[in-house]
């Protein structure tokens, strides 16, 4: 997140790749779910549907899954959630027919794709399906839906993912924000205390040693079997902090 409180135009950092191979899984087994289903149906739509889930979401899915086993930076790019939509638009492009299965799959995936991009790109993601399915949808007709009844649902469609890629995509941008804030103040902690312990080493040693060396043989453990009080030398030190400071080390 910026400093003025925006999101990122870009990817978020995810922090575990098993979501990534997940959804990739996800993915294929929906495909393959998918096409054993038509091939249940005897093939439907003149086997067109079949042909596209063959030849198009099959390769797409195994594709998809390569990435996210031996590349998950490249599985979760913007253009794989774009391929998703294209998938989309080409199924419902050859069977009008399958309009309410498209629109629930791909509420799905937008906000799984929200949660990976983050706010902003979740919602360019969201707004590209929303011209892409909207527009075939109402350029062919809407397949079994017509009319003024296929303004309200398609109205409706566009609301529900606008407002799914912008609620699931701000969550895990805050989220992540607040992960990348934490991060940062553990770093600049670990920082500090490491250029506090160049600074006093040195100086603390030898602190400890003239301390030591300089008290009387009485106040030692070895000549009373125990500690003496606190400040054991008869003379004022110093702190190792005001130690470092006197010799000016950094």
């Amino acid at each position: 997140m910026s400093t003025n409180g925006a999101a990122p135009l870009r990817r978020l950092p995810i922090e575990s790749t098993r979501p990534i191979v997940i959804f990739a899984w996800t993915r294929l087994g929906l495909t393959l779910m998918s096409i054993a289903l038509v091939v249940a149906l005897s093939f439907p739509y003149s086997g067109r549907l079949a042909v596209v889930l063959a030849a198009v979401a099959l390769p797409w899915s195994l594709v998809n899954l390569l990435l996210a086993q031996r590349a998950p930076a490249l599985a979760v790019s913007p253009l794989v959630a774009i391929g998703d939509v294209v998938m989309l638009v080409a199924i419902e492009l050859v069977a009008p027919e399958t309009y309410a299965a498209v629109r629930f799959m791909a509420i799905a995936f937008l906000a799984v794709h929200a949660h990976f991009q983050g706010e902003r790109l979740g919602l360019a993601v969201a707004a590209f399906a929303c011209v892409g399915l909207v527009g075939l949808s109402i350029l062919s007709g809407g397949g079994q839906v017509h009319g003024r009844l296929l303004l309200f649902y398609e109205a409706v469609f566009a609301a529900a993912v606008l407002s799914t890629a912008v609620l699931v995509g701000g969550f895990r941008t805050a989220e992540s924000a607040s992960r990348l804030r934490a991060r940062e103040l553990t770093r600049r902690t670990m920082r500090r205390d490491g250029e506090i312990w160049r600074c006093t080493t040195g100086p603390y040693r030898r602190w400890s040693a003239s301390t030591w060396h300089s008290r009387p043989p009485s106040w030692r453990p070895s000549a009373r079997g125990r500690n003496g009080p606190a400040g054991y030398s008869k003379r004022r030190v110093r702190s190792p902090s005001a130690t470092c400071a006197a010799s000016g080390t950094r």
